[in-house]
C-alpha cells in the first residue's frame, strides 16, 4: 500500500469523480484502476492524503517499469532495472533543440537515455505476454478510459512493471 499526498487538483478531482470511480470498481472487477482504500486530511496542516494499492511490492526488483499515457508522453520510470532520471527540455536548455535535430551524441547521457526510453515506451507492443491476456489487459484499459473520460479526466497513466522471472 501507498500513502500519497493530494494537491488540490487532485483532491478536487477525486471528489468529483468519486460517485462514478466507486461504481466503475464494483461493478468491473477488471479494471486495472487503482484501488483507494481511505481519503483523509491531517488535521495538523489540512493536507490531504489517499491510502491506495500497489500492484507491485517495494521488496520486488522491477526490470522496467512503464508509465504509459497513451501519447507521445509514455515514457519509462526504471529500465533495465536502473532508474531513469526524468531529464526534461525547457526553454532554459534551448541549446538541446538544437542538438536533438542535428547531433544527439552532444546530449548530456541522462538526457540520451531518457529520450531512448521514451521512444522505446511509445512503440512497445509487449509481445512478451501471450496474446490471450494482451487482449484482456486492452479490454480492461479501454474500459478503464471510458470511465475516466466520462469523469472529464484526460491526465492519467498505466504504470507497468516487468519482473524478470526465474528460468524455466
Amino acid at each position: 500500500m501507498l500513502v500519497k499526498q493530494l494537491s488540490g487538483d487532485d483532491h478536487a478531482s477525486l471528489l468529483r469523480c468519486c460517485e462514478s470511480y466507486t461504481r466503475h470498481i464494483l461493478e468491473d472487477t477488471s479494471s486495472l484502476l487503482t484501488r483507494f482504500y481511505y481519503h483523509f486530511k491531517r488535521p495538523a496542516d489540512g493536507q490531504n492524503y489517499v491510502v491506495m494499492n500497489s500492484m507491485v511490492p517495494p521488496s520486488t526488483p522491477v526490470h522496467d517499469l512503464y508509465d504509459l499515457k497513451g501519447s507521445a508522453d509514455d515514457k519509462f520510470m526504471v529500465m533495465g532495472g536502473k532508474k531513469v532520471a526524468q531529464t526534461h527540455k525547457r526553454w532554459f536548455k534551448l541549446h538541446w533543440f538544437a542538438m536533438e535535430a542535428c547531433c544527439t551524441g552532444a546530449l548530456p547521457g541522462d538526457r540520451r537515455r531518457y529520450m531512448a526510453g521514451k521512444t522505446r515506451a511509445l512503440h512497445e507492443r509487449f509481445d512478451m505476454l501471450p496474446a490471450a491476456d494482451r487482449q484482456r489487459i486492452r479490454e480492461s484499459v479501454r474500459g478503464d478510459v471510458a470511465m475516466l473520460r466520462s469523469a472529464g479526466l484526460m491526465d492519467y497513466s498505466l504504470l507497468v512493471a516487468v519482473v524478470k522471472g526465474a528460468a524455466g
